[in-house]
């Protein structure tokens, strides 16, 4: 029913956080030192300090199954389904690179997996 964040700390134990919002994570990526945490309802990737709760940073994005954060918090990596349409028939980009602050894609090609991501 939504997705709900939790805070735990060895004084205070589990506390829940506010319900964000309404749809379910379809996909969540953290840096490595668990400092950021990106995630996507489908629609939109929001970008939130784990230690404050407070996203500081969203990004319009659909379709996104796989997402990755640099280490500094300062560019997302997203990857959607591989698809052709009439409109992109070689298919189209599906490997994005965001910056972070600005939201602005730094890059995108195509991907097409092979066995692994």
């Amino acid at each position: 029913d939504g997705v709900r964040f939790f805070n735990f700390n060895a004084k205070d134990g589990l506390n829940i956080l506010d319900k964000q919002f309404e749809n379910e994570a379809k996909a969540l990526a953290f840096t490595p030192d668990g400092s950021t945490l990106a995630i996507s309802d489908g629609e939109r990737i929001r970008i939130r300090d784990s230690e404050t709760n407070k996203e500081f940073a969203s990004i319009q994005q659909k379709n996104i199954s796989k997402m990755a954060i640099s280490p500094d918090a300062k560019i997302l990596f997203t990857y959607a389904a591989f698809r052709k349409t009439k409109e992109h028939p070689e298919g189209q980009q599906n490997l994005h690179v965001f910056d972070i602050a600005t939201g602005n894609i730094i890059d995108s090609r195509i991907h097409i997996p092979a066995e692994t991501w």
